[in-house]
């Protein structure tokens, strides 16, 4: 699963990580809210109980605050292929179509938004993405806010998950993107969480590594050519 953090107003992108600040001895309140996070979210969090074996992960903190990936981060795998983008794409004529089914509560323009995003100038890769009324195909995507977000990665604080811009797991097919954020950072991280559908979980964390410069990249953390060419790689050029 990968997993975007936001440091500032930018959203950076954070795998899932074992490494953390210490776990809590029991259950608590735990505002833990800074300047950097809006009231909104400080008043949401103010009845916030950690569970008693919750984490704060030192790697998210880390992303946050660097936006760049640690070293011992793992990195794409060059091959990875996700079945469900797999079936769903077609090439004809030159150019790459992938068509998936998406639901869950996300907006469908904020959605239309970031497949147009992925499309480019549409001259080699097109994405479309279409509203399923059910969850049983594509991918659903859900719009999370802050203290659901530090429930789920069981954090002790619950400010960090303000730190998260959003979480997918390309296996279990669902993506989940901060309600908390602003629209763009919202239209950057589900960005990110899509290139973890098609190229799964990792990021790159110097020059040279797969996905450097482009949108698993936690300084970019926006769609380039060069991400489409892996794409096409994996998905288009059989």
């Amino acid at each position: 699963m990968g997993q975007s953090a936001v440091g500032s107003s930018r959203s950076f992108g954070s795998s899932s990580t074992s490494d953390s600040l210490g776990s809590a001895g029991a259950a608590r309140t735990s505002a833990g809210f800074s300047s950097e996070v809006p009231r909104r979210v400080a008043q949401a969090c103010a009845s916030f109980v950690a569970a008693a074996d919750c984490r704060d992960p030192a790697g998210v903190k880390e992303a946050a605050r660097t936006g760049v990936a640690s070293a011992n981060q793992n990195q794409l795998a060059p091959r990875f292929q996700n079945p469900d983008v797999a079936a769903n794409t077609t090439t004809a004529d030159g150019i790459t179509g992938t068509t998936l089914g998406f639901s869950g509560n996300v907006g469908d323009s904020l959605v239309q938004q970031v497949a147009s995003d992925w499309t480019g100038n549409g001259k080699t890769f097109r994405l479309s993405m279409i509203r399923q009324s059910t969850e049983s195909s594509g991918v659903t995507i859900n719009m999370l806010s802050t203290p659901e977000i530090a429930r789920d990665l069981n954090f002790c604080t619950c400010a960090l998950g303000y730190s998260v811009g959003g979480r997918a797991d390309p296996m279990g097919r669902w993506i989940y993107i901060n309600a908390d954020h602003s629209r763009a950072t919202q239209r950057q991280s589900l960005q990110h969480e899509l290139g973890h559908y098609f190229f799964g979980r990792g990021h790159p964390s110097r020059p040279g590594q797969l996905g450097w410069g482009g949108v698993m990249d936690y300084r970019i953390q926006r769609v380039r050519q060069s991400d489409r060419e892996h794409f096409l790689d994996l998905y288009g050029r059989q």
